[in-house]
């Protein structure tokens, strides 16, 4: 996120990630098309679920096959929304 330009590293105080205007547009553009994709729930599943697969629960493949059928559904019913 760094290198595309979304944040840049402040380290006036601590370091810590603040939004660029390109982060903070792309951030808006998200939450009009769907504010799934920028809410905590969805890191949080991530984490859950790499903790998961490190604890021998689940497996990669499990992870990785379930969010691609969510963003696979998403993309299909944007692309029909959004077609031109």
């Amino acid at each position: 996120i760094i290198d595309r330009g979304y944040v840049k590293v402040n380290t006036k105080k601590g370091r810590s990630l603040v939004p660029t205007n390109l982060g903070m547009a792309l951030g808006r553009a998200y939450c009009e098309i769907d504010s799934e994709l920028i809410l905590p729930k969805v890191r949080s599943y991530i984490e859950k679920s790499c903790d998961a697969i490190a604890k021998g629960k689940v497996t990669f493949k499990s992870v990785v096959d379930h969010v691609l059928k969510t963003f696979k559904q998403k993309f299909e019913f944007y692309s029909e929304q959004f077609a031109l």
